[in-house]
């Protein structure tokens, strides 16, 4: 026997379905709300044969609907007439629980992953950050470097100009010994 709830939720979505008319239910996916299992018929009334059955987890297409009848269209494209007032646009709580734990275990999937990649990036920072380290003391010391060996060089040409003067100031006064002039203290204008 159907519950008092029951009865005035079928009460009420017949009403819905009828104020809506067939344009407002075609081509929408439903289901048998509550825990019946309605006959599939010909035809939109009683007298019609029974050519099959919708149980409450099977989602149906709605096709039309008249007279407290709503005609469905199965999964298996088999199509009948159905009591009005049965049907809720919400699945029921069996199908919506399996959803929801398909798409927990997507979620814990993606978690999972993505707490792995996290991870490795966070590896790959640690590393990157030490690598960059060494490379900006690599920097400072081969800077340094250079300022020294520049300078060195300056030094080197430095000592090699006073050098290079101080020999040329010797070898002239060693060749002015040698050329025996004497030096007049006359001037010769």
């Amino acid at each position: 026997m159907m519950s008092v709830a029951r009865i005035a939720r079928a009460l009420l979505l017949t009403g819905l379905l009828s104020l809506t008319g067939a344009a407002g239910v075609a081509a929408q996916t439903s289901w048998v709300g509550g825990e019946v299992k309605l006959n599939l018929r010909r035809g939109p009334s009683t007298e019609y044969k029974i050519i099959g059955s919708v149980s409450s987890e099977e989602p149906v297409t709605v096709l039309d609907s008249q007279d407290g009848w709503t005609q469905v269209r199965l999964e298996n494209g088999q199509e009948g007439w159905i009591p009005g007032g049965y049907l809720s646009s919400e699945p029921p709580a069996a199908i919506r629980a399996e959803r929801l734990e398909t798409e927990a275990r997507s979620l814990r999937d993606r978690l999972a992953t993505s707490e792995t990649e996290a991870e490795r990036l966070r590896s790959e920072n640690q590393s990157l950050s030490a690598a960059e380290t060494e490379q900006r003391e690599r920097i400072t010391a081969l800077t340094t470097e250079n300022h020294e060996l520049r300078a060195l060089v300056r030094w080197r040409e430095w000592i090699t100009g006073a050098s290079i003067l101080a020999i040329g100031m010797i070898v002239g006064a060693l060749l002015r010994r040698r050329s025996g002039r004497r030096r007049s203290d006359r001037l010769r204008l």
